[in-house]
C-alpha cells in the first residue's frame, strides 16, 4: 500500500493519489488496484474501492510460468527466479525544452518564452511516480490524478527481473533495468514523451501549423509542410515579359498587398527527428546550434560549444556550458529531438498542396532498384485573374557518418533538391506506382518517370473536377474528385513489338455529386472495398461489381454501405488486422477527422458473424433506451442528404436499402458488452442466438483490431 503525495505527470500541483492505493500481484496471474476512501459516517472503518485496469494490457504471468523460462537461462537454476514483484518509483522525469522561434517571431505575451532570457526556452519537466512490475512482460504502472494508467514495456532485455530508480550527472532521473541473463540498462524515458494518458504522446514543437506529414522510411525521419507568418515579405520573383496584361496586373497587385500587410504566408518542408529515431547525441547538438544561431539566440557561439540549456534538475534557470559533450548530452535529454533538422523554403505566394514519399526509377524501368524521394507539390495563387500554376519538388535525403580526428562520429542529415518541374494546373495529389510518379494537376491524372534532371510525362487521363486524392492497391488506383465522388482506375502495360504502351483505363465510378474529401482501399480478401468520406460527414462503401445489373455492366460502382459520422475525414491510413486463425492481408482503415478524432472502419471476415452483428444492431436500436430519446438508426441515415459541395449546394441522394447496408455502427454494438446478463440474455433472446457467442464475436473484433 502506497501514497503518491506529488504531482505526477502534466496535472502539476495536484496528489498524484492522496488516497493510498493498494496494488495486489496475485499468484494466478492478475494485478488489482484499490483506492482507499473513508465514509463520512461516525465510526466506520477504512473502506477500498476497486479501480478496473485493461487486463489486455497487463502481460504479467505465473509464478510458475516465470520460474520455467527463468530456468532456460545457462547457470540459472530455477529456485533463484525471482517472482514477478512490484517496484515503486519517484520522481522520473521525461524532459522537455520549447525550441527557439523562427526568425522574425515574437513570443506572445505571457507565454514561457517571453518570460526567459534565451532563445531556448526551459518548459516545466514533467515527473512521473508510479510501480514498476518487473517479470517476464515488464509494465508500467503510472499514477496519476488519483488513477492508474498501464503502459507495456518491449525491452530489448526480455525479462526484466531487477529494477531500481537511477539518478547522476550522465542519466539524470532515470533508471537501471537488468536481467538474469547478465544484461543491465541504464536508461531515461523517451524525449518529449506524455506517460499519464492512455496513448503514448509526444508533442513535437514547429511553431506553426502543419499541412501534410510522410515519414521516410530509410532515415527515420518525419516530413511536414507546414506555413506561418513571416515578416518582413520576401520579394516575388520577377513576371516573365510579354505575358497577359490581366494576369501581370493581378501578379503586381498580389506582390503589392503582400508589401502592405508586412507579412508573408511563408510554406515551409521541414524534416523533424521523432523520438526513438535513434540519432546520436552530436546530432542533436548539430540541429541545437542551426537552429539557435538562425534564431539569433544570444549565447550561441559558431564552431564553439556554447549553449543555452536549461538545468537537469528543475529547467528554472539558463546556464552555459563550457563542455561540447555536456552541451549534447544536455540538448538530447532536454528533448530536442523535435528541432527541424533540415528545411526548405517554397518561392513567395506558393502554397504546399500535396506532400507523398515516393520510390521512382531512373528512366521508368521497372526491373531497376527504386530511389526513395520525398515529393512535394506547389500552387501558385496570385488572384482570380492569374492562372493557378502548379510545381513537382524531388528532394533526396541522406544519412552521413562523420569521422573525426580527435575521436568518435556524427550523423548528419543532408538533403537536396533533386529536380522540379514546372505544370500549367494546381498539384493536388501525388503517388508512386512501380517507379512512375502519379501526379494530379487539376482534373488531368498523370503518369510521369524521372529521366535525370526532369520528369517526362507517359500517358494521362482526364477526370471530371479537380482531383483530391489517390489510393493505390497493386495496379489499381481510387481517385477521389471535388462534386463527382470517386473513380475506379487501371493501369495497363501492353507490348507493341519492342516498345510498351502504358495506359490508365476507367473502370468504374460513382454517380452521385458529393465532395470526395478522402478515399481508401479496405482490402478484405477475397473482396476489394472501396471506402469513401464526403463532405458532409458520411461514410460510403462503394464495390466494383460487373455482375450486378444495376452497375452497367461495372461502369458504375455499387453503394454497399453508406452512414453519417458526424465528422469530417481528411485522411485514411491502412493498418493489416490481426483476424485469429487467417493469413490472408485483411485490413482496416483509420481516419483523421478536422474535429481532432479517430475513425476506425474495420471489415467482417465471417458472413456468419455479420448477420450476427446486424441483428444485434437491429435489436439494440429499439431495446436501449438512448440519450435524450434519439434514435442511432436516425441519424446514421442523414447520409441521404450530402452538402454542402464546393459549389455550396447540398444533394438528396438515393438511400441504400436497410438490407443491403452492410455498414454498422460500432459504438452502439460495444453497448452490449456493458449491459446486466438479464439484459443481454433478453437482447439475445431477440437476436436467436446465446449470449455468449455475441461476447465471443465482440472479444474476437478487438482481438483483430488489436493495433490501437
Amino acid at each position: 500500500m502506497e501514497c503518491f503525495a506529488k504531482a505526477s505527470g502534466a496535472a502539476l500541483g495536484v496528489p498524484a493519489a492522496a488516497a493510498p492505493l493498494l496494488v495486489l500481484l496475485t499468484d494466478d496471474g492478475a494485478c488489482l488496484v484499490y483506492k482507499a476512501y473513508k465514509s463520512s459516517s461516525p465510526g466506520s472503518s477504512l473502506g477500498f474501492r476497486h479501480q478496473p485496469l485493461d487486463p489486455a494490457l497487463l502481460g504479467h504471468e505465473s509464478r510458475a510460468s516465470a520460474a520455467a523460462q527463468a530456468s532456460a537461462v545457462p547457470g540459472m537454476p530455477a529456485s533463484a527466479a525471482p517472482p514477478c514483484r512490484l517496484v515503486r518509483f519517484d520522481g522520473l522525469v521525461t524532459p522537455r525544452l520549447n525550441p527557439p522561434l523562427a526568425p522574425g517571431l515574437k513570443p506572445l505575451a505571457g507565454s514561457e518564452a517571453s518570460s526567459s532570457n534565451s532563445g531556448a526556452t526551459a518548459a516545466s519537466q514533467l515527473h512521473y511516480s508510479g510501480f514498476f512490475m518487473c517479470g517476464p512482460k515488464p509494465v508500467w504502472l503510472i499514477v496519476s490524478r488519483g488513477s492508474v494508467i498501464v503502459h507495456p514495456m518491449e525491452s530489448e532485455l526480455g525479462a526484466v527481473d531487477a529494477f531500481c530508480a537511477f539518478h547522476n550527472v550522465n542519466c539524470p532521473h532515470g533508471y537501471i533495468a537488468a536481467s538474469l541473463g547478465g544484461n543491465m540498462n541504464i536508461c531515461t524515458l523517451p524525449l518529449q514523451l506524455r506517460l499519464d494518458q492512455p496513448w503514448l504522446t509526444a508533442k513535437l514543437p514547429l511553431r506553426a501549423a502543419p499541412q501534410a506529414l510522410t515519414y521516410y522510411p530509410e532515415a527515420h525521419l518525419l516530413a511536414v509542410t507546414t506555413s506561418r507568418l513571416a515578416a518582413p515579405p520576401r520579394p516575388f520573383l520577377p513576371a516573365d515579359p510579354g505575358g497577359d496584361a490581366v494576369a501581370a496586373a493581378a501578379y503586381a497587385t498580389a506582390e503589392a498587398a503582400a508589401k502592405a500587410s508586412g507579412v508573408e504566408d511563408l510554406h515551409e518542408l521541414q524534416l523533424l527527428a521523432p523520438p526513438g529515431c535513434g540519432l546520436p547525441l552530436t546530432s542533436y547538438l548539430s540541429a541545437f546550434t542551426a537552429v539557435t544561431a538562425a534564431a539569433g539566440v544570444p549565447g550561441t557561439k559558431s564552431g564553439s560549444g556554447t549553449l543555452a540549456s536549461p538545468t537537469a534538475a528543475g529547467g528554472a534557470a539558463a546556464s552555459n556550458w563550457s563542455s561540447p559533450k555536456a552541451a549534447a548530452v544536455t540538448a538530447d535529454i532536454a528533448g530536442w529531438a523535435g528541432l527541424p533538422m533540415w528545411r526548405y523554403s517554397l518561392l513567395p505566394g506558393e502554397n504546399a498542396t500535396a506532400l507523398k514519399y515516393v520510390a521512382l526509377t531512373e528512366g521508368g524501368d521497372e526491373a531497376a532498384n527504386p530511389e526513395p524521394y520525398i515529393a512535394v507539390g506547389c500552387t501558385s495563387s496570385f488572384g482570380e485573374d492569374y492562372p493557378a500554376l502548379g510545381r513537382v519538388l524531388l528532394f533526396q535525403i541522406k544519412k552521413d557518418h562523420v569521422f573525426r580526428l580527435e575521436g568518435g562520429s556524427e550523423t548528419k542529415i543532408l538533403a537536396r533538391m533533386a529536380l522540379q518541374r514546372e505544370h500549367s494546373g494546381p498539384i493536388t495529389a501525388l503517388e508512386s506506382l512501380k517507379g512512375f510518379l502519379i501526379v494530379a494537376v487539376g482534373h488531368r491524372l498523370e503518369m510521369q518517370y524521372k529521366q535525370g534532371n526532369t520528369l517526362v510525362k507517359v500517358t494521362f487521363i482526364d477526370g471530371p473536377h479537380i482531383i483530391s486524392s489517390i489510393s493505390l492497391v497493386k495496379d489499381y488506383m481510387l481517385v477521389g474528385h471535388l462534386g463527382f465522388s470517386c473513380s475506379f482506375i487501371k493501369y495497363k502495360v501492353e507490348q507493341q513489338g519492342r516498345e510498351r504502351s502504358h495506359q490508365l483505363m476507367l473502370l468504374s465510378s460513382d454517380s452521385d455529386c458529393v465532395d470526395s474529401c478522402a478515399a481508401e482501399f479496405m482490402p478484405n480478401p477475397p473482396q476489394l472495398t472501396q471506402v469513401m468520406a464526403d463532405g458532409g460527414g458520411n461514410i460510403h462503401l462503394l464495390m466494383y461489381d460487373k455482375t450486378d445489373p444495376e452497375s452497367w455492366a461495372g461502369k458504375k460502382l455499387m453503394r454497399r454501405g453508406a452512414a453519417h459520422a458526424g465528422a469530417h475525414v481528411l485522411q485514411f491510413q491502412r493498418l493489416r488486422m490481426a483476424v485469429p486463425g487467417d493469413a490472408n492481408n485483411k485490413q482496416a482503415l483509420l481516419g483523421a477527422t478536422t474535429e481532432g478524432g479517430l475513425l476506425l472502419v474495420n471489415p467482417f471476415w465471417d458472413e456468419h458473424m455479420f448477420k450476427r452483428m446486424a441483428s444485434l444492431h437491429e435489436e439494440l436500436v429499439y431495446r436501449l433506451q438512448h440519450t435524450a430519446g434519439l434514435n442511432p438508426k436516425a441519424f446514421q441515415g442523414r447520409y441521404a442528404r450530402c452538402g454542402p459541395t464546393y459549389e455550396g449546394a447540398f444533394n438528396i441522394m438515393k438511400p441504400v436499402k436497410p438490407s443491403g447496408n452492410s455498414l454498422l455502427q460500432g459504438d452502439l454494438l460495444w453497448m452490449y458488452a456493458g449491459l446486466d446478463a438479464r439484459t443481454q440474455a433478453i437482447i439475445a433472446e431477440g437476436v436467436g442466438v446465446a449470449p455468449t457467442d455475441l461476447l465471443q464475436d465482440l472479444r474476437l473484433l478487438s482481438v483483430a483490431c488489436d493495433f490501437l
